[in-house]
């Protein structure tokens, strides 16, 4: 038993080596260890031996490889501190060239700016200047339709500038006749349109030509009242308001009428062009803040319907009216416009019934005493002015006149009140005797701006016309006071219009003969614009000699037909 655990005990020995000298005194101990070991063998358990065979093991070959360990170790050490030093250089040159690159940038964008100031300078704008400069666009054109959405699609920039831009979507022009959607359309812009105030525009157009009854319906009702019933919901923000209703032969129903709020506060400008049926529309209207109303009547209106609803024929609703336009509407219909708008101070009037004689005839006209500017269309709106009575009045326009004797006949019966407070004279498209012309320029002493103008609807100025007009430079012919001086207030003259005269000779001579007198002022702004190829170089140096404060002009056509007749 002894001898077979030594021989397992030999087996696990390792080979001799030098052996130090701890090492030999721990054989010594060991020896004695493994004499006591056989000896108390009875008592002591077997296995530790081999824990002992493995303790010397492992210490052996940590003493035989602890040098290369540590070596082992160290380059390891060594080279993590060279790649972490490599990567930090790497860092660094990232951020080197970041910064290089937002630099680039900075000059890119530079250089980029001043590239859009030369191609499109609109982009150098503040966006404030950009969205006022788009506005002012919509503005002066009189059906702008859709420019918000046009501007929108152009680039990013300039959507967010339009969608920013409430006003851009406050116009709402719904031509039923040339739009896919409507109702859509009108839902998005009036959703885009933030708080202003909106302009609605509603064209609607009969299924039934000029030729077809009297009473028709809208083409599709079904759709108006879809697309009215969406502009409706923004009523109380409503500034304009304008129906367009075309033929002009047809009474239009429209139900949807129905829909407004009897109360729109901010209502301010009402057109409406057509024959409606107002019977839907409120009774109890009531508009603070209305100060112009343009009707573009029919001869239906004469025998059907008025001209404006019921609900608004009240000094509630009109007393705030400053500006009124009345096209083709009935005499009574104007008359009565006029009692209940007392605060007028600009009409325009075109009379297509004959004047209806008055019950009493000692009644006085109708005073509209802050009215300054006056228009009468055709002939048949002169017998209608001994109706008004209007001391403050300063502008006149008389616009296609025929009949010369109407025409005096109604300035003479108003002398002491036209002729004397008449500042402002404007004759449009006169077709007359040029003596009836000059005749008729004596009642108005007072004119200190005379306009002689036609267009296109006529053949072109009345031959002769300067020549009478020199021929009678100084005394007004026909006048009862001898020597009463012709325009003795005149200070500026404008002629425009397809002219048929030769020359400018006879305003050459109108100038001069007027010059002779000290009592007539001299002609400080003089407009000519004949519309015509003629070479008047040496008539226009002539014209500059006659004064030094004579100021020549030439007023283009469309800017001149778009003047408003006021001061």
């Amino acid at each position: 038993m002894p001898t077979s655990s030594r021989a397992t005990f030999s087996t696990l020995s390792l080979p001799p080596a030098r052996k130090t000298e701890f090492e030999s005194l721990d054989s010594e101990t060991d020896s004695k260890s493994e004499y006591e070991e056989i000896q108390v063998a009875p008592i002591m358990s077997r296995p530790v031996e081999p824990l002992l065979q493995a303790y010397r093991l492992i210490r052996q070959l940590y003493i035989s490889h602890s040098p290369h360990l540590r070596w082992l170790l160290w380059r390891s050490i060594l080279q993590l501190t060279k790649l972490r030093a490599q990567i930090a250089e790497i860092s660094d040159h990232i951020d080197e060239l970041a910064k290089e690159i937002s630099l680039l940038r900075g000059e890119k964008n530079a250089l980029q700016a001043k590239l859009d100031a030369y191609v499109y300078p609109i982009n150098a704008l503040l966006p404030e200047i950009t969205a006022e400069i788009f506005q002012q666009v919509v503005d002066d054109d009189d059906c702008p339709r859709y420019y918000a959405l046009t501007i929108s699609s152009v680039c990013r920039r300039w959507r967010e500038v339009a969608l920013g831009s409430y006003r851009l979507w406050s116009k709402l022009d719904m031509d039923f006749g040339s739009i896919v959607d409507p109702v859509s359309l009108s839902e998005l812009l009036l959703s885009r349109s933030g708080r202003v105030p909106l302009d609605i525009r509603l064209s609607m157009f009969s299924a039934n030509g000029a030729s077809g009854p009297a009473f028709a319906t809208v083409t599709d009702e079904d759709l108006a009242l879809k697309v009215f019933t969406v502009a409706a919901r923004y009523a109380e923000r409503w500034q304009s308001l304008e129906l367009d209703l075309q033929p002009d032969l047809v009474l239009y129903q429209l139900p949807f009428l129905a829909l407004l709020p009897p109360i729109m506060p901010l209502l301010q400008t009402l057109i409406i062009k057509g024959c409606i049926d107002y019977t839907g529309w409120q009774s109890n209207v009531s508009f603070p803040c209305l100060h112009k109303i343009i009707l573009y009547g029919t001869t239906l209106q004469s025998t059907l319907r008025p001209a404006l609803p019921e609900g608004m024929m009240s000094p509630h609703a009109l007393g705030s009216v400053t500006a009124l336009t009345l096209l083709n509407t009935p005499h009574r219909d104007v008359l009565r416009i006029l009692a209940l708008s007392p605060h007028l101070e600009t009409l325009d009037l075109e009379i297509i019934s004959a004047r209806d004689p008055p019950d009493d005839p000692s009644t006085p006209g109708i005073p509209l005493s802050a009215l300054r500017a006056l228009t009468c269309r055709a002939t048949s709106t002169l017998p209608f002015l001994s109706d008004l009575h209007m001391p403050s009045l300063r502008s006149l326009k008389l616009s296609d006149i025929e009949n010369d004797a109407v025409l005096v006949d109604a300035a003479t019966t108003h002398e002491s009140a036209l002729g004397q407070s008449v500042r402002k004279l404007h004759f449009h498209n006169f077709r007359m005797p040029v003596n009836r012309l000059t005749r008729l320029l004596g009642l108005f002493p007072n004119t200190e701006d005379l306009t002689l103008e036609f267009s296109g609807q006529v053949t072109g100025w009345p031959r002769g016309t300067l020549v009478a007009l020199s021929q009678n430079a100084v005394f007004a012919p026909g006048i009862q006071a001898p020597g009463q001086f012709l325009l003795p207030a005149l200070q500026s003259f404008t002629l425009r219009g397809p002219s048929r005269e030769a020359n400018m000779s006879g305003l050459i001579d109108f100038l001069e003969a007027r010059a002779r007198y000290a009592e007539l002022p001299r002609l400080r702004h003089l407009g000519i614009d004949f519309l015509a190829q003629m070479d008047l170089s040496e008539e226009m140096e002539t014209l500059g000699s006659l004064g030094p404060e004579l100021e020549l002009r030439d007023i283009g056509f469309a800017q001149f037909d778009s003047e408003d007749n006021g001061e």
